[in-house]
């Protein structure tokens, strides 16, 4: 066979599977924060120096697989399974596919635009010593000479336990500053508004399903307020839609979605067995005095720090301690999807099991009437109260004693009280830790 044959063979087998296929959502979408996805290696640039980004089999992994996290939350609030088990069936009766049968959906990607290329190490290492002080790296009081500058020292100094470096200049893999700054290099985000993709949402012609319009929702659920690519959860990956008619609509009702004030919260709090988007706490918070993004990512990644909720505390009065000397018992970020599985570094659960949970907070920077807000979705799970009924779920304090979760005292910022043990349950810590979260955002200038 010819390579004039073998190709008209391929376009002739593209033109069949289209034929076979239904438009259900067509949209073009570009990225509004940092964007930081990796390969089968683990890094954001591919091994010949591009974006791993650009390569369309790992957008479309990555979007797909955001879909369809999303479409299972949309799910569980129009079925309400009681577990994950009945979840899938549910999945596989509605034809999304199951290791029994393929999915009715498709998800196409093409057209990928990327208007920028990775810095390269000699560029990250100018970038990295113009703006060393002392070994101290400023993103907030400090005004640097170009974006990327800023990207650099808040690289180095918000994010670096949750998304691209682990303390580099404490560590002793990276004592050799040219190891430091290849790490830096394969690990770099892209910047944001310079991705822009086309995704079409297909259906199978021979699918009948009762469901079209959830896997619409999910798709501008995952792109706009999940996100794609690593630490989503804290802000990264974000998109909007640029065109597409429907798409839009969809992208506006989801907004609009999200209340301005946070009143009687507490009232509404209801855990639930699986992520359940009927369920879950929904609040944008404005941030009047972020300049760009990357102020609103670095607001995100304070607001989960205990550091942040301890001096938080003694700042309203509730405790007379200096944060490095405050206990962090009473302040339960075991709730954020934090305790790190880091040996006593701060207190996690089951020393003999240490991990991580998937954050039940979800927090979206966006743009709104030319300023930064964050959108905080709250999914309150009861697998929380895991950690309540079983005796051998503990929290280890810097190794020196341990403690059972239910016998913690519970702070709370805003109403300054302090539940004793066994008087509250996993809602109460949902609540609790939103109050921090909320009152920490505001503190930038929120209303």
């Amino acid at each position: 066979m010819t390579i004039d044959s073998l190709t008209q063979y391929i376009n002739r087998g593209i033109e069949l599977a289209d034929s076979s296929l239904e438009e259900l959502l067509s949209l073009r979408a570009e990225n509004t924060t940092l964007l930081a996805l990796g390969g089968p290696d683990g890094n954001t640039i591919d091994p010949q120096g591009n974006w791993w980004a650009s390569h369309p089999t790992a957008l479309s992994k990555a979007i797909r697989g955001s879909w369809r996290w999303w479409l299972r939350v949309l799910l569980q609030s129009k079925y309400h399974a009681e577990n994950y088990q009945e979840l899938w069936k549910i999945e596989d009766k509605l034809g999304i596919g199951s290791t029994n049968n393929a999915s009715c959906y498709i998800i196409k990607v093409e057209d990928v635009n990327i208007s920028s290329k990775p810095l390269s190490s000699g560029e990250i290492r100018r970038l990295l010593e113009s703006i060393i002080d002392n070994g101290k790296f400023e993103i907030i009081r400090k005004n640097y000479a170009s974006f990327n500058e800023k990207l650099i020292s808040y690289m180095l100094t918000k994010l670096r336990y949750y998304v691209l470096i682990s303390t580099p200049y404490r560590s002793r893999k990276y004592s050799n500053k040219q190891e430091l700054y290849k790490f830096i290099y394969r690990k770099q985000p892209i910047l944001p508004g310079k991705i822009s993709l086309k995704i079409t949402l297909y259906k199978r012609k021979a699918c009948k399903t009762e469901i079209d319009n959830q896997p619409r929702k999910a798709l501008i659920y995952a792109l706009v307020i999940g996100g794609i690519g690593a630490a989503t959860t804290r802000g990264f990956g974000k998109f909007i839609i640029e065109e597409g008619d429907e798409a839009i609509q969809i992208q506006e009702k989801i907004l609009n979605n999200y209340i301005s004030e946070f009143y009687n919260i507490s009232d509404r709090i209801e855990t639930t067995t699986l992520p359940d988007l009927s369920k879950a706490i929904k609040i944008k918070v404005p941030l009047p005095e972020a300049r760009d993004e990357l102020d609103a990512l670095a607001k995100i990644s304070d607001v989960v720090k205990k550091y942040e909720w301890k001096t938080l505390a003694r700042r309203n009065g509730l405790t007379w301690r200096p944060p490095y000397r405050e206990h962090g018992d009473r302040y339960h970020t075991w709730v954020l999807g934090l305790p790190r599985s880091v040996r006593y570094t701060g207190y996690f659960i089951n020393i003999k099991e240490p991990g991580r949970w998937k954050s039940p907070f979800i927090f979206t920077p966006i743009k709104d009437d030319d300023k930064w807000a964050i959108l905080t979705t709250m999914f309150p799970l009861e697998d929380a109260n895991i950690l309540l009924l079983d005796s051998s779920r503990k929290l280890w304090w810097k190794g020196k004693y341990i403690k059972q979760v239910g016998m913690l005292k519970l702070l709370r910022p805003r109403k300054g009280g302090l539940l004793d043990p066994g008087r509250w349950g996993a809602g109460e810590a949902y609540v609790a830790a939103l109050e921090w979260i909320i009152e920490l955002l505001r503190q930038n200038g929120g209303k």
